[in-house]
């Protein structure tokens, strides 16, 4: 497994580096930690301390466009910004633009058991919010967040654990994960959102839903997940194969073990995991790097939560969402297309597309301007007109 500083994780194409230093979301020792060079993959790491005296590791310099957390400003003590819908971001303090992401920022919202999330901010407008799936994180959004900032006000979050944000040792598991947004909703004052979510964040928002209705939800965009993943043996024959079901409850006990155990090489089980959510056609800097995100939640808890979201059976909520709803899927996919239009038929109204070339399970990295072109489309349909 390759490590921290040894040239083999270039930045995203077309990125770039600024020296720009950025703070770990946690003190930690970085020499050889994939944690550190996550954000950037140089090996040199010095510790900082930034206002009021909170410590942290100073990282070598951030891709275009990726922020960890601020060391500018007073950023462990800020409150959450609220973006003004006429000007752009608001609130005191805070960071210079990122190269190469006008007006991308990064902020913090601490949920009600004390755990401080992160969340990347862009543009005016309506609001917008990108939700990632199982180990991904708010910063693979960034093809997301450049084109529909320019329109919209746009939220990028990462799940506790995840990104930026903070690694407590509870909460993982589906509904705390709706509960997290639920708060950050509130917290920011988001209204009538446009919730845009890839694979375990359709299952993020399906919870949401059962818990919460549609309070302050406009739009759902639902991309790449089943409603349900585990086959049961009691089926009829081809239902799993309609409803996408992956796994095997042997299959999913076998992952979950080896991201666990300690004895076992996680990461490389994670890098296995990821290769066959690609295209062929994917870059190796893109697959390095997104796996690179992936680790920053630890092995342990992914663990936990990957159990946690295959048990879930989500085909009682569909038939009662109520907004207007987008299904995408992709003829490349490693969830098979039966799945998104398994869950489009069970949405009232709700609208399918099916992505061609490179419709991977990451297709809104490997092909952005088909997915957004997609999802833009949606926007621009009025309610009215129908979908």
């Amino acid at each position: 497994m390759p490590v921290a500083g040894d040239g083999r994780f270039p930045d995203p194409p077309g990125n770039g580096t600024r020296g720009r230093a950025v703070v770990t979301p946690r003190s930690q020792e970085c020499a050889h930690d994939v944690r550190a060079w996550a954000v950037r993959g140089l090996g040199a790491c010095t510790p900082v301390c930034g206002p009021g005296g909170r410590c942290g590791r100073l990282i070598g310099t951030a891709p275009t466009g990726m922020i960890a957390s601020r060391v500018c400003g007073s950023a462990e003590s800020e409150e959450p910004r609220r973006a003004s819908r006429a000007g752009g971001p608001a609130g005191r303090g805070g960071c210079a633009e990122e190269d190469g992401m006008p007006g991308v920022r990064s902020g913090h919202a601490t949920t009600n058991d004390g755990v401080r999330l992160h969340y990347l901010e862009a543009g005016s407008g309506p609001d917008m919010l990108l939700v990632p799936g199982w180990s991904q994180t708010a910063a693979q959004w960034r093809h997301q967040i450049a084109d529909f900032a320019r329109t919209h006000h746009v939220i990028a979050v990462d799940h506790r654990g995840h990104g930026g944000s903070d690694r407590p040792d509870h909460g993982y598991r589906i509904a705390r994960l709706a509960t997290d947004i639920r708060e950050l909703v509130g917290l920011l004052d988001l209204t009538e959102v446009v919730w845009v979510a890839h694979s375990m964040g359709c299952a993020v928002a399906w919870s949401y839903w059962d818990l919460f209705g549609g309070d302050r939800l406009a739009r759902l965009v639902l991309f790449d997940e089943p409603a349900v993943l585990i086959r049961q043996p009691y089926w009829p024959d081809g239902l799993a194969e309609r409803l996408g079901a992956l796994y095997g409850l042997g299959q999913i006990s076998d992952v979950v073990a080896g991201l666990r155990d300690p004895r076992s090489d996680a990461e490389a089980l994670s890098a296995d995991f990821l290769d066959a959510m690609w295209t062929p056609a994917a870059a190796e800097a893109d697959r390095q790097w997104v796996l690179a995100q992936n680790l920053l939640l630890p092995r342990e808890y992914a663990g936990r939560l990957l159990l946690d979201n295959v048990m879930q059976d989500w085909r009682d909520v569909l038939p009662r969402i109520t907004v207007p709803t987008l299904v995408i899927g992709g003829n490349d996919s490693v969830i098979p297309s039966t799945a998104a239009r398994s869950v489009a038929s069970a949405i009232p109204g709700a609208a399918l597309r099916i992505l061609g070339e490179r419709g991977s399970h990451f297709a809104f990295w490997e092909n952005p301007d088909a997915f957004n072109r997609e999802v833009r489309s949606f926007l621009d349909t009025p309610v009215d007109a129908g979908l």
